[in-house]
């Protein structure tokens, strides 16, 4: 199983942890798959039809990001636990 706030902690780790570089490398494949998916359960579509934008990452595995679907903007945090993520998303204000 694919934990996209670990696979994106390393990314930003390698990478100096600039949010703008780990957000190119999640413009497709699996880890965007990962956070459409996640998102799903939050904004009531289908993971397909969410558009997502990473905003943040940490090297601790705590990020941010944007879900858009249906014209409707979502905020989705997830912070890193022992052993596994906790995952929200609320519209955007």
């Amino acid at each position: 199983m694919i934990h996209p706030a670990r696979t994106l902690a390393l990314i930003a780790a390698i990478l100096g942890t600039q949010s703008a570089c780990v957000s190119v490398l999640t413009e497709s494949g699996p880890v965007k798959e990962k956070l459409q998916l996640i998102s799903a359960g939050h904004t009531g579509c289908l993971p397909q039809d969410n558009d997502v934008k990473v905003i943040a990452f940490h090297p601790g595995g705590d990020g941010v990001w944007n879900a858009t679907c249906k014209d409707r903007k979502y905020l989705s945090t997830t912070t890193a636990t022992t052993g596994s993520n906790v995952y929200s998303c609320a519209l955007a204000q």
